[in-house]
């Protein structure tokens, strides 16, 4: 929801920000759905890779180490490749092919397979666990851990079946036919919409693409660190190439970074980047090649002079977190702020959710601390936050973003604690502070993109609890002493393209404004 303007004041070339952060502070646990224990990791890329969010139609490059959840769609282009580890399997997919995460939480992964290739690897199976690929024509139950290659066609005509180990059902779109079975080192092809036909034959070798799928895996089984992390941890295999393993009597089994790969004034979550990630909210993607695992579970220590990631205890089934820091001046609640810091959490210091869930969530997702229900309590409830985090005297521990009014201002406007929605009394008081702020700089153009209208959440509504128009917005924007440019998102853009509306006073028709009478 940003936008940047480069605007040039007496030859000093100026990048000014205007960012409209619908955070959302904390609503009632039973209006929540938990977030799933169990996400994905995008843990190789090749080559050019695309990806489009759950919650927008935009495609874009696919970042390494970036979380992948229910509704995540991924491209990969001609002469590219990809992986995504999932804990219990691990899909890879090859060039030309697009795969689209329908389903995957705690219980179960369903993935449609639109064009090309993938090869899949399920290691384990859980009891209540589902593992399910659609094609076009075809649905697949994969009812074995085992090694499979799927292929299908953009025209839905055919798609193969490959079962190297394991075994798979195959249905078609008419659940009155009976399903086929494809068993170990068994291929089936299968063609037809509306009548499904069969041909099944001998699995044979393995493509150029499933050789590379089964090499990378070969690697993966052997890996040192799975006999350190709890079950569930998504993302340990990097770690046997990047660091090494020791056991402190404090912590248990530790892992450092060797010092070849990390700069001397490296400190957990210091180098990567925040991206929002429907339903946790801002996640942490580090530039590390390994840098998925420690950032989304356990917690982080500075023991003899280096910093160590502490798993937790094996026994404790790990839950996925967006980024396990503690805020400095979080911007949590409030209309703007200024300076922005974060530490990482040590070994049995809380983590606090940025979106409230429920009581079993949150325990989950703390479950690794080995303290008692009381001090989780107390802290959901909100009855202490006041927490002596050990890492705020670690070298460089804490990360502070500055943000300089002469370089690039940021202002975040939130929706209140206690309130459902944002409302457009809400807009308007809150560009009252932002408007009393920029009077004080006249030299600085602003620059505002509205993109939450037809959000799920943090919806933004009129009196009358519908979506207001656009230009209801702009003139609450206005009227609130705003003066400066508005850019609509790019998916606004593509539905009602509106254009800039860099001058004012509005005109009362939003027609105007598209022909640009104003």
């Amino acid at each position: 929801m940003t936008a940047m303007r480069n605007a040039e004041y007496g030859g000093t070339k100026l990048w000014i920000l205007l960012s409209l952060l619908l955070c959302g502070g904390v609503v009632r646990a039973e209006e929540e759905i938990d977030p799933p224990g169990r996400v994905a990791r995008l843990s190789f890329l090749d080559g050019s890779v695309s990806l489009a969010p759950a919650d927008t139609d935009d495609w874009a490059a696919a970042l390494l180490n970036r979380p992948v959840t229910t509704g995540d769609r991924i491209w990969v282009d001609s002469g590219g490749r990809a992986e995504v580890q999932l804990g219990t399997s691990t899909v890879h997919v090859d060039e030309n092919t697009g795969v689209a995460f329908l389903t995957l939480d705690d219980d179960t992964l369903l993935m449609r397979l639109t064009d090309g290739a993938i090869a899949v690897r399920v290691h384990s199976i859980g009891a209540n666990e589902t593992v399910q690929i659609e094609t076009p024509n075809t649905t697949i139950l994969l009812r074995e851990p085992g090694e499979y290659a799927i292929e299908t066609e953009e025209d839905g005509e055919r798609t193969v079946v490959r079962a190297h180990s394991g075994e798979a059902e195959v249905t078609g779109p008419d659940v009155s036919q009976h399903g086929y079975i494809v068993g170990a080192n068994e291929q089936g092809i299968f063609t037809g919409s509306d009548d499904l036909s069969s041909v099944m034959t001998q699995a044979g070798g393995r493509s150029t693409f499933e050789l590379w799928a089964y090499e990378r895996e070969a690697g993966a089984e052997n890996s040192v660190a799975a006999n350190y992390v709890p079950p569930g941890t998504v993302g340990y295999q990097d770690l046997d190439s990047y660091g090494t393993w020791s056991n402190d009597a404090e912590y248990g089994n530790v892992w450092q970074p060797s010092m070849s790969y990390v700069s001397n004034d490296w400190a957990p979550y210091r180098y990567g980047r925040w991206i929002w990630v429907t339903p946790w909210g801002w996640t942490w993607v580090d530039d590390s090649p390994w840098g998925y695992a420690p950032f989304h579970y356990g917690r982080w220590t500075y023991l003899r002079q280096r910093w160590c990631w502490v798993p937790g205890p094996r026994h404790i089934h790990a839950t996925y977190a967006p980024a396990l820091v503690a805020w400095v001046g979080p911007p949590s609640f409030g209309v703007h702020f200024r300076d922005v810091g974060w530490m990482p959490l040590g070994p049995r210091e809380i983590y606090i959710p940025g979106r409230r869930g429920s009581w079993r969530y949150f325990h989950n997702v703390n479950a690794w601390n080995s303290m008692d229900n009381l001090a989780l309590s107390n802290a959901y409830n909100g009855r202490n936050h006041n927490f002596n985090y050990r890492n705020r005297t670690a070298p460089h521990a804490v990360t502070v973003v500055k943000y300089d009014m002469d370089r690039v201002m940021v202002l975040g406007l939130l929706r209140p604690s206690e309130d459902e929605h944002l409302t457009l009394d809400h807009l308007t008081s809150g560009f009252r502070m932002i408007s009393a702020m920029l009077s004080a700089r006249p030299d600085r153009l602003p620059v505002a993109s509205v993109s939450f209208l037809g959000a799920r959440a943090n919806k933004l509504i009129d009196s009358q609890g519908s979506e207001p128009r656009f230009e209801s917005i702009l003139r609450a924007m206005y009227d609130a002493g705003y003066r400066g440019d508005v850019y609509p998102s790019l998916v606004m853009w593509a539905s009602s393209p509106a254009g800039v509306f860099p001058r004012y006073p509005f005109p009362d028709s939003f027609k105007q404004m598209r022909e640009g009478g104003y």
